[in-house]
């Protein structure tokens, strides 16, 4: 089994489900693994990972899952038989008197 992943993407965005939140920079933390059975005849690089993830939030999100979803859709273009696991965290959310690290949504999809 082979693993390619890279972890604490780091993104900063306007973005998220309350007004407040698309006016201030938000800082998200991105782990995204490719899990293939056999050697794939494509191996994805790093750099390509980030860059998808990256890429993805530039299209704009409010919900972490919509942000999600396009990173699938970018991944799914390229590679299938493999199984995503993608963890998105959101750093330091703006709960009113909590203290709270983080915050986020954790995905698994096979690639088909």
């Amino acid at each position: 089994m082979y693993n390619v992943f890279a972890e604490g993407i780091e993104v900063i965005k306007k973005a998220g489900v309350y007004s407040e939140e698309s006016l201030v920079d938000n800082t998200f933390l991105v782990d995204i693994r490719l899990t293939f059975i056999e050697k794939p005849s494509i191996i994805p690089d790093y750099e390509m990972l980030c860059n998808d993830v990256i890429q993805a939030a530039e299209q704009g999100f409010e919900w972490i899952e919509e942000w999600i979803e396009n990173i699938i859709l970018k991944l799914s273009a390229r590679f299938q038989g493999c199984k995503v696991l993608i963890k998105v965290r959101k750093k330091n959310p703006a709960f009113i008197h909590k203290n709270v690290q983080t915050v986020g949504v954790e995905y698994e999809q096979e690639l088909k």
